[in-house]
């Protein structure tokens, strides 16, 4: 496996949130490309045996350069993509080395840097991968900035047509590198040691039961910003012994509640229709709403919150946190988001808690980008205080 030989790969890509990385191992004079992405997409790679890649010219500003679109078509029409900005030189040297190549092999990790999927592969248009890509100094460049770049890219990506399509690169896996129902085992502790955690953690591309899986995977990203002794996973009710919240963060001065709801990741779901899936996700996120509710109502209703988790009690007090909650789950869709910050409005108008929502790639990246607890809480405070305000929320983007 790639990165068991080669571990200072991990070292320099392990707190990127998600992208390409393309390489050029000097011993062999071969390129190859890293591509960190959520298992949707990686299951989506191995269903299609391979990917397609986009390049298109961006302007902004002054600035004429190129973006690049990796997408794996879970959906003939929207796809799951990755969106590259080509600004940085030794990016825009990667991205040429490794497209321009006949042969060139590729590695998947997931957001937690496990590595799932390896592959030969050939891009059969390698000839043609001839751009010249300009590159500019953008250390200083603002938020606002990434985010135009951004949506060029996906405008250009969302009003493509079939000759954009045509002239996209199909990148073909050849051969396997590593079995495609690989199994990973993690017994490290600082890994597994945060209450109620299950012990030892078994992660595989495809999950028939997600739910498990799914908790386990948001504390790994809570573990960015907390340590483990602040993350609860699954506490129950004393009273009851029923589930209080999947995911509790209790600090000195702040408490989270986590309700998440996922869904499979196996061939059958992502192959679902658009629609199925908007109604997949409006389900669930009804779902999770009405369970926070109950829970932020539990917690309101005394100054010590008394609960069970794993095999240990525990008296919290909760007069002087701070709580705030948030519903994650597998997939958002722009086109539902008056109707998901309606529900969450209701939720905050009830309880009068802080109250947001993300899909789990948006949690992914808000704790990789923001490892420090004020400044996770500040950017989910401006949230919610910007959504007030414009009486609905926007899609969550960070870009350093």
């Amino acid at each position: 496996m790639l990165t068991l030989d080669n571990p200072e790969i991990l070292a320099e890509i392990e707190s990127a949130p998600a992208g390409i990385f393309p390489f050029n191992n000097s011993k062999i004079e071969e390129n190859f490309l890293v591509i960190k992405c959520l298992r949707e997409m990686i299951l989506a790679a191995k269903i299609c045996q391979g990917f397609r890649v986009y390049v298109m010219p961006v302007s902004i500003g002054k600035l004429d350069f190129f973006g690049l679109v990796t997408a794996f078509f879970d959906d003939p029409d929207e796809p799951l993509v990755i969106r590259t900005p080509l600004l940085d030189r030794q990016m825009c040297d990667g991205v040429k080395g490794v497209f321009s190549s006949r042969s060139f092999s590729v590695h998947f990790i997931d957001e937690h840097n496990r590595e799932l999927l390896g592959y030969r592969a050939e891009n059969l248009s390698s000839d043609k991968f001839n751009y010249h890509f300009p590159s500019y100094d953008t250390e200083q460049k603002p938020a606002s900035f990434w985010g135009k770049v951004d949506d060029k890219i996906s405008d250009w990506f969302s009003n493509r047509n079939e000759e954009d399509d045509a002239n996209s690169y199909n990148i073909v896996f050849t051969e396997n590198l590593i079995p495609e129902d690989l199994a990973i085992l993690d017994t490290r502790i600082e890994k597994i040691s945060h209450h109620g955690s299950r012990g030892a953690e078994i992660t595989t591309l495809e999950t028939i039961n997600p739910g498990p899986s799914s908790e386990d995977d948001i504390a790994k990203c809570l573990k960015r910003v907390f340590p483990n002794d602040q993350i609860y996973s699954n506490p129950r009710r004393v009273d009851t012994g029923r589930e209080l919240v999947d995911i509790m963060v209790v600090t000195k001065k702040n408490m989270l509640l986590i309700q998440a709801k996922d869904s499979p990741n196996t061939k059958q779901i992502l192959s679902r229709t658009i629609d199925r899936k908007v109604s997949t996700t409006t389900h669930h996120f009804e779902k999770a709403a009405a369970q926070i509710h109950g829970t932020i109502s539990y917690v309101n209703s005394s100054n010590t919150l008394y609960m069970q988790c794993g095999d240990d009690d525990y008296a919290i007090s909760t007069d002087k946190l701070k709580v705030r909650a948030m519903i994650v789950v597998k997939e958002l869709f722009s086109t539902e988001y008056k109707s998901y910050s309606r529900i969450v409005f209701e939720v905050i108008k009830n309880t009068g808690v802080t109250c947001c929502f993300q899909d789990y790639t948006e949690l992914n990246r808000l704790t990789a980008l923001r490892r420090s607890e004020k400044i996770f809480f500040d950017t989910i405070d401006q949230l919610v205080d910007f959504s007030i305000q414009h009486n609905e929320f926007p899609r969550l983007r960070i870009w350093k």
